[in-house]
């Protein structure tokens, strides 16, 4: 199974250890929830927020999903504190993983612009949210 060979060889050179996998996180503030993939001790002493993908390429998608995830980990006060966001690509071709390591500056791009989508949906759904700072915002 080339894809399991490639997680192993990817975990024995990046991974301390793990500390979470699907961890549930929700804003309740903005209003959204997803599942992050792991949470890990990277072997520079790093707590790294990672996210598994199988796909042909890094989309820019994959950026504003990884900051949501952050901004709720960060909403809940998640312990240890992130000090890095990381995509992992695993080709199901079962060619080689690939790790995109997403800046500080893109991570702030990412929440920006998560939270203007956020804004637009809001604006357009027929549903409103109670206690919503955005509905808040949005409707008064």
């Amino acid at each position: 199974a080339p894809l399991l060979n490639h997680f192993a060889a990817w975990k024995d050179a990046e991974v301390k250890s793990f500390l979470a996998s699907e961890v549930r996180v929700v804003n309740k503030t903005l209003g959204y929830a997803g599942t992050v993939d792991c949470i890990y001790e990277a072997k520079d002493g790093r707590v790294v927020l990672g996210d598994f993908k199988t796909s042909s390429g890094f989309y820019p998608n994959y950026l504003l999903q990884c900051s949501a995830y952050l901004m709720a980990l960060n909403s809940s006060k998640y312990e240890p504190a992130i000090k890095a966001v990381k995509c992992i690509r695993f080709p199901k071709d079962g060619s080689q993983y690939e790790v995109k390591v997403y800046s500080e500056a893109e991570i702030h791009r990412g929440c920006e612009a998560y939270t203007c989508y956020l804004r637009a949906y809001y604006l357009t759904a027929k549903r409103r949210l109670k206690n919503n700072p955005i509905i808040k915002e949005i409707w008064g």
